[in-house]
């Protein structure tokens, strides 16, 4: 039988959710601090990950040890794995976007464009789809020039963008108490804080 949850383990915050996704069953997480942990209170290691390029097409996907590579685009299988891992692509996104192009660049030259399985079709309706998702992603796009610089808010756990502001909501435990009080969350990993 399953022991109620009363405090997170990690800071001993009463606050904190549980996860509802088919990837995640049985796991909470902390609003507080962010630490995600099993129902005996012990904690939740994300399973290391790699960074794979499809040698056909030159798509990408970030796998375990686990999973079976297979590219998304074009249903080749094995994808390459390359010498990255998928915090080092995260690295590069989140904290050296202006590195990004480069990056996959040279990783594509590496990975694709020389191997024996390259399409050049495949690979062209890869670039060009990019492309497109990169002119409609403000992440990337740089500020106009007569409108000052606002920083992108990301979530502190996992660095997504997704990020919603809201007002915190009932709770079981304090009813409508602070329930007006505005928070932030994180569509990617539910966790919450204070903006």
């Amino acid at each position: 039988m399953e022991k109620k949850i009363k405090k997170c383990p990690k800071c001993k915050d009463k606050r904190f959710l549980h996860f509802d996704e088919p990837w995640a069953p049985g796991l909470w997480n902390c609003n507080k601090c962010g630490y995600v942990f099993y129902p005996d209170g012990s904690e939740y290691v994300w399973p290391e990950e790699d960074f794979y390029m499809c040698p056909r097409c030159g798509s990408w996907k970030c796998y375990t040890k686990d999973e079976e590579p297979v590219c998304k685009k074009c249903g080749f299988t094995p994808m390459t794995k390359t010498d990255f891992t998928a915090d080092e692509y995260d690295n590069i996104v989140f904290n050296h976007p202006d590195r990004y192009e480069e990056f996959m660049h040279r990783a594509r030259v590496r990975y694709v464009e020389n191997s024996e399985y390259f399409n050049k079709a495949l690979y062209d309706d890869v670039m060009d789809a990019e492309f497109r998702e990169l002119l409609n992603n403000t992440h990337f796009n740089p500020p106009k020039e007569d409108t000052p610089s606002t920083p992108t808010l990301r979530c502190p756990k996992c660095g997504s963008t997704s990020v919603t502001t809201g007002s915190r909501g009932y709770s079981l435990l304090t009813g409508f108490l602070g329930s007006g009080k505005t928070v932030n969350r994180c569509g990617s990993c539910g966790h919450k804080w204070k903006p």
